[in-house]
């Protein structure tokens, strides 16, 4: 049964992983994926009523946001190298799927949706999130669950995946 996005285990489960699974990310995915945090952060703020000309970020902010940045980096190899040997995908049908759910759920009809993703060229990044979701899945389904002591304040005790992935190639 597939969970709303909002109930899906999110970065607590990727860190997890990620610690389970040590894939080192290289530089060049890392700063591509520093690039999209900060413009995210930019458009927030600049939504938020800030000057975009004046948006800047001090060394702490950089920290974080390079270490956020570090993550995904790590988590996005992660889920690609499971969905590889798993042989989980997105169809094209999929796609179609959420494109039409994304058009009901805003009263559009579904061309509109595509276009719009089409000319923002987003559906690759589309097919990416939904691989996410379905890899995420894949792996709760599969996951070997451990009794946890509640009294026990120990991070450790968290479904672990039923087969380590082996690190990117």
């Amino acid at each position: 049964m597939k969970r709303p996005a909002a109930t899906r285990p999110g970065p607590p489960c990727s860190q997890k992983l990620i610690e389970l699974n040590h894939i080192e990310a290289p530089k060049g995915l890392i700063e591509q994926r520093l690039s999209e945090v900060m413009e995210e952060l930019r458009v927030q703020r600049t939504y938020g009523g800030e000057d975009p000309r004046r948006i800047q970020f001090n060394e702490a902010q950089l920290g974080d946001l390079r270490t956020r940045a570090k993550f995904a980096a790590q988590a996005e190899l992660l889920i690609e190298r499971v969905a590889q040997l798993e042989t989980i995908e997105v169809t094209d049908a999929e796609i179609d799927e959420k494109l039409q759910a994304l058009a009901d759920s805003r009263g559009q009809q579904i061309e509109a949706i595509r276009g719009y993703f089409q000319k923002e060229n987003a559906i690759e990044d589309l097919r990416g999130r939904l691989l996410q979701e379905k890899v995420i899945d894949w792996l709760l389904e599969n996951a070997e669950l451990q009794s946890v002591d509640p009294t026990n304040d120990n991070d450790d005790a968290v479904a672990e995946p039923a087969a380590e992935p082996a690190a990117a190639e």
